[in-house]
């Protein structure tokens, strides 16, 4: 229904005036359509559309125009004198809830955005050698992670502890994760001490954490987590996570 004609039904369209689109002082139709402000308003009629159960579709209608100004109005120039004391505090309190929910929606977008772009998801696995032939339990294997980005070729491995070259891949390992998780999970909190809190197959798994991968295939794997678990003990796996974000 357009600024110019007139309504015939019980809610009249509302007018918009020059001086009033200057000053923002926006008069809406004298009818109870609910949920809007307007000069003399009763206490329990306010800005919010929700208020009104009863709101018609031409509520929403007159909506979109009337917000759409009040967004793009700088604050000073906003006069709000035409409302009552109550209706202020209403749509001061709209505005300021407004402001802060963009400007946590902004800073959760931005620390999204660096965290993907950060590390961007990487190709993970892992790879085996043989480390010892165990009597009455069969061959024990080394294991340590790799990671090749996205898009290239050239490959970074680390062992946590040990080696980190000379295997072979280790069957059922590979997936996407974080490239720049892993090489923080080979060292620093994430360290393994073999025999202490952990082996080669406790540190590989931690590497590998992004990519939801575990050395399951290795050969003594069954035998290392009866001893530390699947990650290493604690508090070591604790601080492991909470440095690496894994």
């Amino acid at each position: 229904m357009g600024p110019s004609s007139r309504g015939s039904g019980p809610h009249p369209p509302c007018m918009l005036n020059s001086r009033q689109k200057n000053t923002l002082q926006v008069s809406v139709c004298k009818t109870n359509i609910g949920g809007y402000f307007r000069p003399g308003a009763r206490p329990n009629s306010g800005l919010l559309l929700a208020s009104r159960p009863s709101a018609t579709f031409a509520t929403f209608a007159l909506a979109k125009p009337v917000l759409t100004m009040l967004r793009s109005a700088a604050p000073a120039a906003l006069r709000l004198d035409f409302l009552n004391p109550s209706q202020k505090i209403r749509v001061e309190n709209i505005m300021m809830n407004r402001s802060l929910f963009r400007g946590w929606f902004l800073i959760a977008l931005v620390c999204g955005a660096w965290h993907q772009g950060a590390s961007a998801a990487d190709t993970l696995w892992a790879e085996k050698s043989n480390w010892l032939n165990l009597i009455g339990y069969g061959q024990v294997q080394h294991t340590y992670a790799c990671y090749r980005k996205t898009g290239q070729t050239t490959r970074y491995c680390y062992g946590n502890p040990g080696s980190n070259s000379g295997g072979t891949y280790l069957t059922n390992t590979q997936g996407s994760g974080y490239g720049v998780q892993l090489a923080c999970a080979a060292g620093n909190k994430c360290a393994i001490t073999w025999g202490f809190n952990g082996t080669c197959h406790q540190g590989a798994n931690r590497m590998l954490k992004t990519a939801n991968k575990t050395v399951s295939a290795a050969g003594g794997y069954s035998l290392s987590v009866r001893l530390f678990g699947t990650y290493g003990t604690e508090p070591s796996w604790t601080a492991c996570r909470l440095q690496c974000r894994i």
